[in-house]
């Protein structure tokens, strides 16, 4: 039923393949493992007791206890932990927005059946890492407890767990890293002489968000009970990691006892799973879960949780109703017929079948039916419209008709009223005209469209399309030979207005007293027995614009807390994010879609809003390497933090640049700042900036925000190859594998003179300015305050060095080292402060250095290296540009 999709993007395009065990990073040691088993050197818990192997002679010995815990076991006095259930299995509930086109909810979390513990088997793998050039694999005994006799020296242990009681790549359920218990939660383990320690090891699922641990499968299974009622049923099932569409094998589709069940074997990962249902009146229902799939492990939704009855179905709700083809009364004129309204094509509702819409009077007994015949002069007339919902759909309580897509001068829109008892599918509402004119007017009965030349509307005003302020107003004028047209007539939105010029040449259009929208103004106009017309639309907007291009038609604007959060054109809504007093240029082409602005003299394409920014990403690729831009104003990217949840939402950013269309351009953020960056998507290559290729991005500061992706996730870039300079970032970063304040992941990429102030977590390589450095990066002269938070490789500056460069950095505010880990052979800078591990980086503190010839000074690099003053009011350094 579902055709699954193509994975063009592919998560791990970037994980690097490195020979050897020094150079392969610890997050992956596990696929080691894989290895060693099948060459039969696995570490089995029985191994005999003897002479620790690699003991120097006459060298010292220690005793490790370990400890597992996870997929349902805790750690215990027997040697091996005792089984418990830890996974849960019970839905969690979480809220989830409504689908106003078919209310689904609520969204639950499910969760795998932990596997049977009893058949579990572990392997345990030892890696001497005492000497770092050349790190080994190790087989310590074990004594009669079932601890492991080691040599003195610094370790690393990775534990598998597999089903069945083989140890085998298929049968593995879950993997773990030992750490001390006594120690900092790293990975390394250092044995003493005659030390007695106890390492714990936290097993994880394989939940397939690791491109690096393979694609085993889990299983899915669940029962759906429905209504004799149901007559559509729809089952779907979406990886929410790379958003395929996994087809569904054909379950048991039992209709005596309305229940549909089926068992799928898919992929380890995270998946949406939905039904919806529909009876026969068109009334919906349905639910989502969240469900979490994990290698060699059953989830099982619960039949009770997925049981649907009749009351489970709504209808679905029609939040707005909109007519057009209404025209005013005219005196003299009989009221249009009925068929000249009409509702949208993809309406869910139409007029009633009988009085749909009727005409009434106000006389001095209230309002009475209009029985027919022609509009009287001076009278007030009401229409009354009277429309039906279809079937399986409502009304909403607090829906709003319009009419001839308004607002209208002097007509007047009821609130309207819901009837149809508790279906509430029936909407009444009237409109209520000015009074007529004095006397009868004859309408022309041969129109002609004019040529341009032939009736033309001029304006006082400059600006294309015309704008009024509510405050200001605009001259509209007819031009050519007036003299050879006769009763010349205005009309705002169909209604007649009274014109300026004696013979009816002129009209003044004022803002003052009208609702912010757009308005067409018309004029008509006889000539030799022809009538002729020409219209234009005036958007009423209380907002600076200045438009180029050959666009003509209506704007909308939308306003909120001193912010321009958009403008509506013909062509759709256009993403703004300034402030509501600032001067916003943009330009649109004919139908209203937005475009790039010319170069200025530099050759740089300006940036002023949200959505200059977004087109960029219509510019990616090798081809575009020459392409420049320049941010001109302060930009708000519209993400909305709540102070009392400390959550964000709002309007969501797409990274600019991607793994097949990347940024190779320049962009100058020109000092300007980006407020309420806000990202919440769980893909790779997330940030500001997605990728950057060979591009150079500089003086971009990210004041606030909050980015949260999965791996190479950073404020500034996601993944960088190209030139990051004198940016920085002080929103909230969060990612999984190579996090950084600035940058997830730095390849052969430089980044020079910035800083990171944002709490930066992740899982592996989590590093304050960059999570993971690779060979041949150089980060030169930045620092971190932030707060980093990460199970393992996490650092002050860089969370994982692999051969790159680090200079001239600092870092406060983190316990730990400058830099997490390195693979030997990198290349540090000098000098190094800070102790083992901060290679290139000092942290801030009372060591810190006083004299210059230390650290580079000057326009390169730093303006001065501040004073610690004994922790009491630090003066932290600044870089040459702050």
């Amino acid at each position: 039923m579902i055709n699954s999709k193509s994975d063009k993007k592919g998560s791990g395009k970037f994980r690097r393949n490195l020979p050897g065990v020094s150079a392969a990073p610890k997050l992956h040691i596990w696929a080691l493992g894989f290895a060693l088993l099948l060459a039969g050197c696995a570490v089995p818990v029985s191994a005999p007791v003897g002479a620790p192997q690699g003991a120097p002679a006459g060298g010292g010995l220690g005793t490790v206890r370990v400890e597992v815990s996870g997929l349902g076991l805790v750690s215990g006095s027997e040697p091996m932990p005792v089984p418990v259930s830890g996974v849960s299995a019970t839905p969690k509930l979480q809220a989830v927005q409504a689908d106003p086109k078919g209310p689904l909810g609520p969204q639950r979390t499910v969760y795998p059946t932990p596997p049977d513990t009893s058949k579990l088997k572990y392997t345990y793998i030892w890696t001497d890492i005492t000497d770092e050039v050349e790190p080994k694999l190790v087989t310590p005994d074990q004594d009669s407890d079932g601890n492991f006799i080691l040599a003195v020296g610094s370790y690393t242990l990775d534990v598998q767990a597999y089903i069945n009681g083989i140890a085998e790549p298929a049968n593995l359920v879950g993997t773990g890293v030992g750490t001390k218990l006594s120690g900092d939660g790293t990975p390394t383990i250092t044995v003493g002489d005659s030390e007695n320690l106890t390492v714990k090891v936290a097993l994880e699922p394989l939940d397939g968000t690791d491109p690096g641990a393979g694609t085993g499968t889990g299983t899915l299974a669940y029962t759906i009970s429905y209504p004799a009622t149901t007559e559509d049923f729809t089952l779907t099932l979406r990886n929410l990691g790379d958003e395929t569409t996994p087809p569904l094998s054909d379950a048991n589709d039992d209709d005596n006892l309305q229940t549909y069940d089926g068992t799928e074997t898919v992929a380890a990962g995270y998946y949406d799973l939905t039904v919806q249902l529909k009876d026969a009146t068109g009334r919906t229902a349905g639910k989502n879960d969240v469900v979490h799939v994990y290698q060699n492990m059953t989830t099982t939704i619960p039949a009770a949780d997925w049981t649907f009855t009749d009351a489970d179905f709504r209808a679905r709700l029609v939040e707005a109703a909109a007519v057009t083809g209404l025209a005013a009364p005219v005196t003299g004129k009989p009221p249009a017929a009925a068929g000249s309204l009409s509702v949208p094509d993809d309406a869910n509702y139409g007029f009633a079948a009988s009085a749909g819409f009727t005409w009434e009077e106000q006389t001095t007994d209230g309002w009475t039916t209009f029985s027919g015949g022609k509009f009287a002069p001076r009278a007030t007339y009401r229409a009354v419209i009277t429309l039906k919902a279809n079937s399986g759909y409502k009304f909403s309580g607090s829906i709003i008709a319009t009419v001839n897509e308004g607002p209208l001068d002097g007509w007047i829109v009821s609130a309207g009223k819901i009837s149809g008892d508790t279906a509430m599918n029936t909407l009444t509402f009237t409109v209520t005209f000015p009074a007529t004119d004095s006397t009868a007017k004859l309408e022309p009965t041969t129109w002609k469209i004019p040529a341009p030349h032939t009736l033309t509307i001029t304006s006082t005003s400059a600006t294309t399309p015309l704008i009024v302020k509510p405050t200001g107003e605009l001259t509209l004028s007819l031009t050519g030979d007036t003299g050879d047209y006769t009763d010349i007539r205005w009309t705002v939105n169909g209604n007649p207005v009274t014109a300026d010029a004696p013979a009816g040449t002129a009209y003044t259009f004022k803002g003052d007293g009208r609702s912010l929208g757009t308005y067409t103004v018309g004029v008509r106009a006889q000539q030799d027995g022809l009538w002729y017309e020409n219209r234009v639309k005036v958007p009423v907007t209380n907002v600076e614009l200045v438009l180029e291009g050959d666009y003509t038609g209506g704007i909308t604007a939308i306003v909120e807390d001193g912010l321009l959060k958009s403008i509506t054109t013909d062509a759709g809504a256009i993403l703004i994010g300034r402030k509501d007093d600032e001067t916003v240029t943009l330009k649109l082409d004919e139908a209203g879609k937005l475009q790039f602005r010319a170069v200025d003299g530099a050759g740089n394409v300006p940036i002023g809003s949200y959505g200059e920014f977004q087109l960029i990403n219509t510019q990616l690729g090798d081809s575009h390497s020459g392409d420049k831009y320049k941010q001109e104003a302060d930009l708000d990217l519209m993400g909305n933090y709540d102070p009392d949840t400390g959550a964000w939402s709002g309007q969501q950013w797409t990274a600019v640049g991607n793994d097949s269309a990347r940024f190779t351009g320049t962009f100058d953020g020109n000092g300007k700042a980006i407020s309420n960056l806000y990202i919440n998507n769980r893909s790779i290559l997330q940030g500001l900036f997605g990728i950057i290729s060979t591009g150079t991005v500089k003086n971009v500061h990210i004041a606030s925000g909050s980015v949260t992706g999965a791996d190479y996730t950073g404020g500034v870039a996601g993944y960088n190859q190209g030139i990051i300079t004198a940016c920085s970032n002080s929103s909230k970063v969060t990612g999984r594998n190579a996090t950084g304040g600035v940058a997830g992941m730095n390849n052969g990429g430089t980044i020079f003179a910035c800083y990171n102030t944002g709490a930066v977590s992740g899982n592996y390589y989590v590093g304050g300015v960059v999570g993971d450095n690779y060979p041949n990066g150089i980060i030169n002269a930045c620092y971190n305050t932030g707060r980093v938070s990460g199970y393992g490789t996490s650092g002050g500056v860089v969370g994982y060095n692999l051969g790159g460069t680090i200079l001239y950095c600092f870092w406060a505010n983190f316990d730990g080292n400058g830099v997490g880990d390195s693979i030997v052979g990198s290349v540090y800078g000098s000098p190094v402060y800070g102790g083992t591990g901060s290679g290139g980086t000092a942290k801030f503190g009372a060591a810190w250095p006083s004299t210059s010839n230390q650290w580079t000074i000057g326009a390169n690099a730093w303006k001065n290296l501040g004073n610690w003053n004994g922790g009491t009011n630090p003066v932290y350094p600044t870089l040459w540009w702050e």
